[in-house]
């Protein structure tokens, strides 16, 4: 009887297929792609600076951030991310991708000391800060950018004077010779206000 039943069930699951196991989680190298992150990708390895939309440059810069830093930018709310777009745009209308791209690249690949890296956002880019992170890109492209550390240590070293003979050094050329005594400015009383 146990047979019979053995057999039956038997025939009944012998065309019942076993479910594959749960697929593993993807790690973070192989995690989905967005279609916007995608096409992002495709302009920046062909390098299509000129075809990058604002969320193109958000992009960039989150990936320079992330490369400078290892964690990345995140823009938190709508109204985050509407910031962030225009401040991107106003740069699209005032400055060529070229200089767009230059002044991320400055703010994570140079030695600048404008803002820490870690801190580094899309706000440098807003009006209040654009001026001078460009004329300081602008310099960085050229070699010529230093930071204000190196700055104060010329100002230190052009200021120290060279040494000169002093006073106490004799030296019959240095020293005039005269009979006169050396007449001292008179010193004022304190207290007494003169006019």
């Amino acid at each position: 009887m146990a047979n019979k039943d053995l057999s039956k069930l038997k025939s009944k699951y012998d065309n019942f297929e076993m479910k594959p196991k749960k697929e593993t989680p993807l790690k973070k190298s192989e995690t989905k792609v967005s279609a916007s992150k995608r096409r992002f990708l495709a302009k920046l390895e062909d390098e299509l600076f000129s075809e990058f939309t604002s969320t193109d440059w958000i992009m960039y810069f989150q990936k320079k951030y992330q490369e400078a830093n290892n964690r990345s930018y995140v823009i938190v709310g709508k109204k985050a991310w509407s910031i962030e777009h225009s401040i991107y745009k106003s740069l699209m209308k005032d400055f060529t991708p070229k200089d767009i791209k230059l002044l991320i690249d400055f703010i994570f690949d140079s030695n600048q000391d404008i803002m820490p890296k870690l801190q580094a956002g899309s706000y440098l880019f807003s009006a209040k800060w654009i001026q001078g992170v460009y004329q300081s890109a602008l310099l960085w492209q050229t070699g010529d950018y230093k930071t204000k550390a190196e700055i104060n240590k010329e100002k230190y070293q052009s200021s120290i004077l060279e040494k000169r003979n002093r006073e106490w050094i004799k030296n019959d050329e240095l020293i005039e010779k005269t009979n006169e005594p050396k007449v001292l400015p008179k010193r004022r009383k304190k207290g007494k206000i003169t006019f």
